[in-house]
């Protein structure tokens, strides 16, 4: 509400310059980009776009670097951050940098293992439990498009009425799709496969699982941990920004503002860890199965286990794509809001 109330944006350009904490110059940066450039000379429009082009080349945190990007694109600077996300492609981030671009132009956030936080919420059947993941991972800041999608499969029909626009997420993939997608990305990048295809060559029904598939290196689904840790960003309130559902317009798509389709990715705001659309917009497809049985080692898939999916989408009410929200479905389902982002364990060799 800062800008709203009046207040002049030098005083918090000045002050992201000089502050230490990341989590400070994360709020700093969403609070400058409430500030109408109109209100701006020339000479102050500028200096600030050249400040946050560099928060978003160099800035180590990725709350901030994302929050800087949504300015630059909130800013009509879309250039600025597609030459710079050209720029930086690499499939592992520079060092002490908790973000990286891959070869596809993908952000990955990193969560540097291990890590602890409290899963799930209080409802009368269930208490939130303390999780450890002990591996460092990294999860793509957006959701996939249907435009990143179709590089992989370009003859894939998705459904233009809930996804109107190529920067939207992709619909009609189903969770087989999401594996094959995910297998695609490390063979683009050498790294190694996380699933292998069934014996007639398909991921179907028969497809496996490497059983070590968090030790490897190569891009898959997030487990249904590792997705709610990176929805919270530090929380434990309802959603990722907190406790008031008046925010919730600002960071995700639902039935009160998405008029019953999907956005483009990115549109609203991230969270602290540089997330975006981890509520609503469509959801998510995670690794895990929905109830796993005690010893099942999940190596052959079988198509009557369900897979989880978070985080709710754009035809929900607000009580339906809180942090804490999960539903499921057998991986050959392919439904308009559903979509998936891809994850990595990233800190091994390739």
């Amino acid at each position: 509400r800062i800008a709203r109330l009046g207040a002049n944006h030098q005083p918090l350009a000045a002050r992201i310059k000089q502050e230490p904490d990341p989590a400070s110059r994360y709020a700093l940066t969403l609070a400058l980009g409430q500030f109408d450039l109109a209100n701006m000379s020339s000479q102050q429009r500028q200096s600030l776009e050249e400040q946050l082009s560099a928060l978003y080349r160099d800035d180590p945190e990725p709350g901030v670097h994302s929050a800087a990007g949504w300015m630059l694109r909130n800013w009509q600077q879309n250039q600025t951050v597609t030459e710079t996300d050209t720029k930086l492609k690499n499939p592992l981030p520079k060092q002490d940098h908790n973000w990286f671009v891959n070869s596809q132009g993908q952000t990955f956030t990193v969560a540097n293992g291990p890590v602890v936080f409290m899963m799930g919420e209080k409802t009368e059947r269930t208490e939130p439990k303390k999780v450890t993941l002990s591996h460092s991972f990294a999860v793509a800041t957006h959701e996939v498009t249907v435009a990143q999608f179709q590089k992989f499969r370009i003859d894939h029909e998705h459904d233009a009425r809930y996804a109107p626009k190529p920067d939207c997420p992709v619909n009609m993939a189903s969770w087989y799709d999401a594996v094959a997608y995910c297998n695609w990305l490390s063979e683009q990048e050498g790294l190694q496969r996380c699933y292998e295809p069934n014996d007639k060559g398909e991921y179907a029904e028969g497809m496996k699982i490497a059983a070590d598939f968090l030790e490897r290196s190569g891009y898959r689904l997030p487990t249904d941990e590792e997705w709610e840790f990176v929805c919270r960003a530090g929380t434990t309130s309802s959603y990722g920004f907190g406790e008031p559902v008046e925010l919730l317009t600002k960071y995700g798509w639902y039935v009160g503002n998405a008029e019953s389709h999907s956005w483009p990715v990115g549109v609203k705001l991230p969270n602290a860890l540089g997330v975006f659309d981890m509520h609503g917009n469509v959801w998510e497809w995670c690794h895990s199965l929905v109830s796993p049985q005690a010893g099942q080692t999940d190596v052959e898939v079988k198509t009557a286990d369900g897979r989880l999916l978070r985080g709710g989408s754009f035809n929900l009410h607000s009580s339906y794509v809180r942090s804490a929200i999960r539903t499921s479905l057998q991986p050959p389902n392919r439904l308009t809001n559903d979509g998936f982002r891809p994850s990595r364990t990233y800190n091994l060799s390739p």
